[in-house]
C-alpha cells in the first residue's frame, strides 16, 4: 500500500522496495544491534518496533527476547513483516501518528529512519515514550542527510573536480525537495536534545558513517533510494532529467566515492 502523506518519500509498492530495504538492513543492522544491546535487552523483555520495514531487526528482537518475551512490530505496510515466523511476534498495520498505542506496556521501543519522514515527529516520539514502562528504553535512529561528503578535489586527483561539484550541488537540491515535502533532513543530529525534551534520562548517542564506492554492494542503498527521490525532484522542478541521469551515474561510478550521510542512534530511559 502506498503512503501518500507529506513527508514519506518511498512507495511501498515500488518493485525495488524489497531490494532497497534489504540493502539498507545489510548496511545498518550491525550499528542498530549495537545500540539495542546497549539497553541490555534480553530474555523476557516486551518490545515494540515502530516501522519494522523489511523485518531484520524484528527477527533479531524476537530471537533475543525468547519464548518468555514478546515483540510487537508495526508498519503501514506489513507484507514483509508478515513473512516472519515467530511465536512471540505480533504484527500490526499501524500508523504511529493516527492510531492508538498502549501506555506503559513495553520494556523497549525502537524505530529506525522513521521520525525524519514525519512532519509531526515530536508527536510520534511522545507516543513512543508513553508506550514505555517506567525504566524502559527508547532507541531511535535517524539520518543527517546534509552531512554527505564527496571529498576534496585536491586530494582526489583521479576524479574530475566537476564530478564532485555536481554531487554537492545536486545533493543540495535534493535537500530542498525533502524539506518541501515535510522531511527533517538533519533530524538525526537532534535526537539527544529531543530525548531530553521528552523527559528521558541516561541519554546517550553516537553517529557513524561509511566510505562508499560507486557501484559497490554498499552503494545499492543510495542507488535505489536516489532512483526514486530524484524522480520526485524532477517532478518538483528541482532537477532536470539530465541532472537526474548525471546524479545516478555518480552513484554507480567505481571511481567515485563519498562518505555516507551520518546515521545517528540515540537511546534513553524513561524515569
Amino acid at each position: 500500500m502506498s503512503d501518500n502523506r507529506p513527508g514519506y518519500i518511498y512507495d511501498p509498492e515500488w518493485a525495488d522496495e524489497r531490494t532497497r530495504l534489504a540493502a539498507l538492513e545489510r548496511l545498518n543492522d550491525p550499528a542498530t544491534i549495537k545500540h539495542l544491546e546497549a539497553t541490555g535487552v534480553g530474555p523476557g523483555w516486551r518490545c515494540l518496533e515502530v516501522g519494522g520495514g523489511g523485518g531484520s531487526i524484528t527477527r533479531w528482537l524476537s530471537q533475543r527476547v525468547g519464548r518468555n518475551g514478546s515483540v510487537v512490530a508495526t508498519d503501514l505496510d506489513t507484507r514483509f513483516l508478515d513473512e516472519i515466523e515467530a511465536d512471540n511476534l505480533e504484527v500490526r498495520r499501524h500508523d504511529i501518528l493516527e492510531d492508538d498505542l498502549e501506555s506503559t506496556a513495553f520494556d523497549l521501543v525502537h524505530s529506525r529512519f522513521l521520525l525524519e519522514h514525519l512532519p509531526r515527529y515530536r508527536e510520534a516520539l511522545g507516543k513512543m515514550v508513553t508506550a514505555l514502562k517506567p525504566g524502559g528504553w527508547l532507541v531511535v535512529e535517524d539520518v543527517d542527510f546534509a552531512s554527505a561528503i564527496f571529498g576534496d578535489p585536491e586530494q582526489r586527483p583521479g576524479v574530475p573536480a566537476e564530478s564532485i561539484a555536481v554531487g554537492v550541488e545536486l545533493t543540495s537540491r535534493m535537500m530542498l525537495m525533502a524539506s518541501a515535502r515535510g522531511i527533517q533532513p538533519e533530524l538525526g543530529r537532534r535526537l539527544p536534545e529531543l530525548f531530553v525534551e521528552a523527559g528521558l534520562t541516561d541519554v546517550k548517542a553516537e553517529g557513524y558513517t561509511s566510505w562508499i564506492w560507486g557501484g559497490s554492494e554498499d552503494s545499492e542503498v543510495a542507488r535505489l533510494s536516489l532512483q526514486h527521490m530524484t524522480k520526485l525532484a524532477v517532478q518538483a522542478g528541482l532537477l532536470t532529467e539530465e541532472d537526474r541521469a548525471r546524479y545516478l551515474r555518480l552513484v554507480t561510478d567505481p571511481e567515485m566515492g563519498s562518505f555516507s550521510p551520518l546515521r545517528f542512534g540515540a537511546w534513553g530511559r524513561k524515569p
